[in-house]
């Protein structure tokens, strides 16, 4: 996937773009068709696959490929499917967020204030160690 192409998948985009994006990325080279072993250390699918998959579903992946146990689009179906069980929480939060624009403004407020507080402390400290303390207050 690459950014240039206009392929990468972002946090927010809907299963469905999420899909089409993964169906139609490209696999391993090696694999032309259905029956041919698969190389998955050639392939971007099962690359993603070792960020959202589990250990064993990952062995399973790979064992398929190798052998043709399944196709390519097998394989990006059970990635869609993890992607998406990662994906969802970071979504409904993001809608939650959405929701209540007031809460972050809220919360922005609140740390820049706590910040502010602090800032003031350590440049107090400053000017007075440099001998300035006098022209800020």
């Amino acid at each position: 996937m690459s950014k240039s192409m206009n392929n990468t998948i972002g946090l927010l985009e809907p299963s469905e773009a999420v899909w089409e994006k993964l169906r139609t990325a490209a696999t391993c080279e090696h694999r032309q068709r259905r029956s041919d072993p698969g190389h998955p250390e050639h392939c971007n699918i099962f690359t993603m696959h070792q960020a959202f998959s589990k250990p064993d579903q990952i062995a399973f992946v790979d064992h398929n490929c190798r052998t043709a146990g399944f196709g390519c689009i097998d394989c990006k179906k059970i990635l869609f499917e993890n992607m998406m069980k990662e994906l969802e929480p970071i979504q409904r939060r993001v809608r939650e967020m959405n929701d209540k624009p007031q809460y972050i403004v809220d919360v922005l407020r609140a740390g820049a204030l706590r910040c502010k507080s602090i800032a003031e402390q350590v440049m107090d400290e400053v000017r007075g160690r440099i001998g300035i303390k006098s022209a800020w207050q």
